[in-house]
């Protein structure tokens, strides 16, 4: 999908800023994380093994966006 049919939805006025704030310690994560279905084990960004499972896992977080990106699709027509 590219940057302008995503961009599409904030000139229509659907969405809209709020609030803005540049990127801080707190924004970032000490290390990423994705579980690796294959394999059955956790992975970090450069597909290195990661012995235990952590914490909070990014696989949450690529459902989120997966399904965000789903929504942005049908919102577009796609």
């Amino acid at each position: 999908m590219s940057r302008e049919t995503r961009s599409w939805v904030w000139h229509k006025g659907y969405f809209r800023t709020v609030t803005h704030e540049e990127p801080s310690a707190a924004h970032l994560l000490d290390r990423h994380c994705f579980y690796d279905p294959s394999s059955e084990w956790y992975v970090d960004e450069n597909d290195l093994l990661i012995p235990e499972r952590p914490a909070q896992p990014s696989e949450r977080a690529l459902r989120r966006m997966a399904k965000e990106r789903a929504a942005e699709e049908r919102l577009a027509g796609g």
